[in-house]
């Protein structure tokens, strides 16, 4: 290997060679062109094969110094914060699925929980992940409880409006064939007085319309109102049965 300096002044030195000042070398035979020449290509590789470690050391420090950057970034990055994104993502997805059920037999307890989101998201973005984190973390179970119970009280609701609704139709074609009956005969039996029978007529009549608008209800979703008016009907059916001599 030749020094940077030397190999340098060699080739800039001619066939003659190189002299040191004030030295007197031997005299020698002179380098013949061609010798020359391939002496000084061996030595300008030697000289650009030192410079390559040089642009390597600095692509490696650029390397370095990017990736110092890059740790410093995360470093400061809050922990928290991804995890924290994500449950409130989750969060948002659990109540807006919700739907129809919860909203309807649970609105308060819904509208807490849409509160709840809120809150959470305002903490993400004052960048308090911790907070954000642990006010999310805990609304998709209750979610989920919610609408189970939602789903328990639909249920509920429909065995109301089941229970009231179903026996409606053969009470009332049960009073219609006693009315028919009662105005065929030439006498009322004892213990059924004509007021009665009219009484029971003029129901008859109203609790028929009732049992349309409740079904209407019914379909419509508002099942909590039907069985109520569903209910009502069914007590006004059975005193008619009574007031005949039915029961």
């Amino acid at each position: 290997m030749v020094a940077p300096g030397v190999g340098a002044r060699l080739l800039l030195a001619g066939p003659r060679g190189f002299r040191k000042p004030g030295h007197h070398a031997a005299r020698s035979a002179p380098a013949s062109a061609v010798e020359w020449g391939a002496a000084r290509g061996r030595l300008a590789e030697q000289l650009v094969d030192r410079s390559a470690p040089v642009k390597g050391i600095d692509t490696m420090k650029k390397s370095l110094s990017f990736a110092l950057v890059a740790l410093t970034l995360v470093a400061c990055t809050d922990p928290a914060k991804v995890p924290a994104e994500a449950a409130v993502q989750a969060a948002d997805g659990a109540v807006a699925s919700l739907g129809d059920a919860a909203r309807k037999y649970m609105p308060a307890e819904t509208e807490a929980l849409q509160q709840s989101v809120v809150a959470a998201k305002e903490l993400l973005a004052k960048k308090e992940y911790k907070a954000a984190l642990a006010a999310a973390g805990e609304i998709p179970g209750k979610a989920t409880a919610l609408l189970a119970a939602a789903n328990d009280k639909h249920n509920d609701l429909m065995a109301s409006w089941g229970e009231a609704s179903g026996p409606l139709p053969q009470i009332l074609g049960a009073i219609k064939g006693r009315l028919e009956s009662l105005a065929q005969s030439k006498k009322l039996p004892d213990g059924v007085q004509q007021s009665a029978v009219d009484a029971a007529q003029a129901a008859l009549t109203a609790i028929e319309t009732g049992l349309a608008e409740a079904k209407a209800q019914a379909d419509g979703g508002d099942l909590q109102a039907a069985a109520v008016k569903a209910s009502d009907l069914k007590a006004k059916a059975l005193q008619v049965m009574a007031s005949l001599g039915m029961m």
